[in-house]
């Protein structure tokens, strides 16, 4: 077994950690991306169940941040397919992800600024600023409802462009690398690993792709049916 250099052991790194870093800057290198990836000095294994299982997430401090789930059952080179789409995502479509930021932050301002001076005169004859004062104490509670609730509503519509993102990441990794049919392969993998309902659901209500729905547009990218077998 080969020996640790002195900075494997510092960054706290095995032979397999290592060799995860190697493919990430040789994935950088064959996608012709400088950013932060190329970078990259650590590992480090997630336990936080609303990140999604089947997505590599940069971290700062120069770490590659995986699910714990996955320690141990995924090799390094089946790691490949789904870090190739990961860092597509992040750096490649990083102008789209920021539009879509935007679209949420403004769309939500201008829905709440529209009920606060419009919607609140309208149906309860009052000025806005006179939520806050005088006997109004239940319309300060339906107010800052009204507010959270607005926000939900905003990101629940902003949803499917953040997951159509995602699955356009693997549809420019599998053009560029031709990760398509191992990337099948390995989420019908993972698919197939039991992770618990607490996960499931913590996935629910965040803006993740579910694992199955991923598999289910890469199988229509390449014209296969979920196990990867020819239609």
């Amino acid at each position: 077994m080969p020996l640790k250099s002195s900075e494997d052991i510092r960054l706290g790194r095995n032979i397999e950690e290592d060799r995860i870093i190697e493919i990430v800057r040789q994935l950088s290198t064959q996608l012709s991306i400088t950013r932060h990836w190329t970078n990259l000095e650590s590992v480090f294994w997630l336990e936080n169940p609303t990140r999604a299982v089947d997505w590599p997430t940069w971290l700062r401090n120069r770490r590659l941040g995986l699910r714990k789930e996955l320690k141990e059952k995924l090799n390094p080179e089946e790691w490949r397919p789904l870090i190739a789409s990961a860092i597509i995502h992040d750096v490649r479509l990083r102008k789209q992800r920021i539009v879509g930021g935007l679209t949420w932050l403004v769309a939500s301002m201008v829905l709440l600024l529209a009920f606060v001076f419009y919607g609140l005169p309208l149906f309860f004859r009052i000025t806005p600023m006179s939520v806050y004062h005088g006997p109004y104490p239940t319309l300060s509670i339906f107010y800052v409802v009204v507010t959270i609730g607005t926000f939900y509503l905003m990101a629940a519509a902003t949803t499917p462009y953040a997951k159509r993102l995602k699955l356009q990441a693997d549809k420019v990794a599998n053009q560029e690398l031709a990760t398509g049919p191992e990337l099948l392969t390995i989420l019908n993998k993972i698919e197939g690993l039991s992770i618990s309902p607490e996960q499931k659901s913590a996935r629910l209500i965040s803006r993740q792709l579910p694992i199955s729905e991923r598999i289910r547009e890469l199988s229509k990218l390449l014209n296969v049916d979920r196990k990867g077998l020819a239609q």
